[in-house]
């Protein structure tokens, strides 16, 4: 293993100290968002959804024709080196976020003449860490997420696919702009073009119907959540039971609970829409099931791990 007493990173082929990346300007993913993007996190070190993410990130790679086995198995690899070497470093019970970014290569326009163009034109995978912000969240693993509506609407299926995270974030930027001018401290629930729930822009958005479970929008409205397609799996082995379709705001207003599906936080609880509550305006008890069965597939309590390092 890459020795080193400070964070690590993975670029361009290499192991090095995390301070020591530098992603040039003529980078596709910087200079035009050209980037195939996935987050992962640990759970006491280890790395339980690592394959359900890996999945995503393929499919990504696959449309834009760079799915190479190697690829992945070096990526696979490599973000388990950068979690073990970076996880010891930090305080315990503490764990770590990890972001993977693959670059399709350069804009040649952009390459100075002193730098070796054949090599820029070379796709680039970047894998970095950071702790889990706990403090930050703490609010939310307490009483539960607020949610607010927006004017910025999600990206079209038909412009870039919801298969897959990429790197064009500016519409998530905008919105949460907006909901903090609005509503500080809430969470923007993006709508589609027409007018139907997609996703928030930290999480996917789920809601509890009796006779049904848990429901996700259609595949087609929002992105294809990890943290959602982990849920699906538990509710159906538990018998809570599934579905997608489509869902209206009046709908999730009326909820009896909303979940936010995110993969540094895990599923939370959704207590309030535009100020108005949701359900009792608290985490309710089909939450809480979810809650214990998603801390029996991670392997530890993860809402009792966030609340005590916010403590700290």
């Amino acid at each position: 293993m890459f020795e080193c007493r400070e964070p690590i990173a993975f670029y361009d082929g290499q192991l090095l100290p995390a301070d020591e990346v530098a992603i040039p300007f003529w980078d596709l993913a910087y200079a035009q968002g050209v980037g195939i993007v996935e987050q992962v996190r640990t759970y006491g070190g280890r790395l339980p959804l690592l394959e359900y993410h890996l999945s995503r990130l393929q499919r990504g790679l696959r449309r834009l024709n760079l799915d190479d086995g190697r690829v992945l198995d070096a990526i696979r690899f490599n973000i388990d080196v950068v979690a073990k070497q970076n996880h010891e470093q930090l305080p315990s019970g503490s764990d770590l976020g990890i972001c993977v970014v693959f670059s399709a290569g350069s804009v040649t326009a952009f390459v100075p003449a002193s730098v070796d163009l054949s090599a820029t034109l070379q796709p680039k995978v970047l894998i970095h860490s950071f702790p889990l912000p706990f403090a930050y969240w703490k609010d939310e693993f307490r009483r539960g997420v607020r949610l607010a509506t927006t004017t910025i609407c999600e990206i079209p299926k038909e412009s870039i696919s919801h298969e897959f995270k990429h790197r064009n974030r500016l519409h998530y930027y905008l919105a949460q702009q907006e909901v903090d001018h609005r509503n500080p401290g809430c969470r923007p629930v993006l709508a589609t073009q027409d007018g139907l729930v997609a996703d928030s822009t930290t999480a996917g958005i789920l809601i509890f119907r009796p006779q049904v479970g848990w429901v996700a929008p259609m595949r087609e409205h929002a992105l294809h959540s990890v943290t959602v397609e982990v849920v699906e799996a538990l509710a159906m082995a538990a018998g809570i039971g599934f579905a997608r379709r489509a869902i209206g705001f009046d709908e999730l207003e009326s909820a009896s609970e909303v979940i936010c599906c995110g993969t540094p936080t895990g599923p939370l609880p959704a207590i309030e829409l535009d100020g108005r509550p949701i359900g009792g305006g608290r985490a309710g008890p089909q939450y809480a099931t979810l809650a214990q069965l998603w801390s029996e597939r991670v392997g530890l309590d993860f809402r009792q791990q966030a609340l005590a390092i916010a403590d700290l």
